[in-house]
């Protein structure tokens, strides 16, 4: 049976840092790193990228909210040092929510939706959201 599917995850993105800079200035380990030029399956990163994510979800109700507040919630407290590392690095940030959405009329379909406190913190740290759907 097909279902739907997500992950959630904030990315600092630029040329001008290598991603362990990012993980001394937050002290937060990330999930993923991204080198710029770098040779991964499926392509080549054009510019460097740390993230910090939330497992992959399968389940026929995925709450995108709450995914985004979990790693939001980790990060909140470094709101001073994200702003530093992005204007000393010129770098850029983003939440980003990647959906599997099931093909399946029985199964419902995800909402994507977001709550003040993970709002405010992306207007704080000047956050863009971008929302990758994919069919399951």
């Amino acid at each position: 049976m097909k279902t739907n599917k997500c992950y959630v995850y904030f990315a600092i993105d630029g040329d001008d840092f290598h991603p362990d800079d990012i993980t001394r200035i937050l002290n937060i380990t990330p999930s993923d790193v991204k080198i710029k030029g770098s040779k991964i399956p499926g392509k080549v990163p054009v510019s460097n990228s740390w993230k910090l994510s939330t497992e992959i979800v399968e389940h026929e109700i995925i709450d995108v909210e709450q995914m985004a507040l979990s790693v939001i919630n980790q990060l909140t407290p470094q709101i001073e040092q994200i702003n530093q590392a992005k204007q000393k690095y010129n770098a850029s940030t983003r939440l980003e929510v990647v959906l599997w959405i099931t093909t399946d009329d029985n199964q419902s379909t995800p909402a994507v939706g977001f709550d003040l406190k993970t709002m405010d913190f992306l207007v704080k740290v000047g956050a863009i959201i971008d929302i990758d759907m994919y069919r399951n």
